[in-house]
C-alpha cells in the first residue's frame, strides 16, 4: 500500500528534476522527499529575500532526497513558528509533557537548498494526530498537510531567482520526543511549483 501510495503521487506530481519539464516550459515542477531525524535550533532567519533575518524560528535541518532515485539532491531546513496546540485539554493530549495525542497548527518556513540555487517558501501546516496505525512499526505520531491555494513562495536565488509559485506539503512525522528533546522525525513529500 505504502508503495502504491508512493508511486501515484509521483505519477501525480512529476518527478524531481533539475532540467524544466520542455524547452518551452515556464514553469519547473519537483516532488522532493524530506526525511530523517534532525534536532531543532532557534535561527534567526531571512523570509523576504534580502539578507537580512527577520523572523525566529525552531529550524530542523533534514536531507532532500529525489523520491525515484533516493539520491540525496540538497537539504532543507524546516523552520516553525507560531506552534499552537489545538486540543490541549482533550484526554490523551499533555503538551506540557508531549505532543502526542494533540492535533497542532503552525507556520513552516522551508527552505530548500540545491546545488544551483534555493528556494523558500512559507505557510500553515496542519498536524492532526494518527487516528490509526497506517504504517505498523514507522513511528509515526502526526500527519502533516499545507494546501496553498496562493504563490507561497517567498522567493528563490540561484536557478530559482524571481521564481513565484507554490509548495504543497503532504507527510507524516514522529513528535514524541519534540517537547523533552526537540527531536523530529520527518516523512514528508513537498511538491514545488515554480514559475519563471
Amino acid at each position: 500500500m505504502h508503495r502504491l501510495l508512493t508511486t501515484t503521487l509521483l505519477v501525480a506530481l512529476g518527478s524531481f528534476s533539475l532540467a524544466p519539464l520542455s524547452a518551452h516550459a515556464r514553469s519547473l515542477e519537483y516532488v522532493v522527499k524530506l526525511a530523517g531525524a534532525a534536532v531543532g535550533e532557534m535561527r534567526h532567519i531571512d523570509t523576504d529575500g534580502d539578507g537580512a533575518p527577520d523572523k525566529e524560528a525552531n529550524c530542523f535541518d533534514v536531507p532532500l532526497t529525489d523520491p525515484n532515485t533516493g539520491l540525496t539532491v540538497g537539504t532543507g531546513s524546516d523552520c516553525l513558528s507560531d506552534l499552537e496546540v489545538l486540543n490541549e485539554n482533550d484526554a490523551g493530549c499533555n503538551s506540557a509533557d508531549s505532543l502526542v495525542g494533540c492535533a497542532v497548527r503552525l507556520i513552516d518556513t522551508t527552505i530548500f537548498e540545491f546545488d544551483d540555487g534555493t528556494l523558500v517558501s512559507q505557510g500553515p501546516v496542519s498536524i492532526p494526530v494518527v487516528l490509526d496505525e497506517v504504517s505498523p512499526g514507522a513511528g509515526i505520531t502526526h500527519i502533516t498537510g499545507s494546501f496553498p491555494v496562493e504563490n507561497n513562495i517567498l522567493y528563490g536565488t540561484g536557478r530559482f531567482e524571481g521564481g513565484t509559485g507554490s509548495v504543497r506539503l503532504s507527510g507524516g512525522v514522529d513528535m514524541s520526543e519534540t517537547v523533552s528533546d526537540n527531536e523530529i522525525i520527518f516523512d514528508c513529500f513537498f511538491a514545488l511549483h515554480v514559475n519563471r
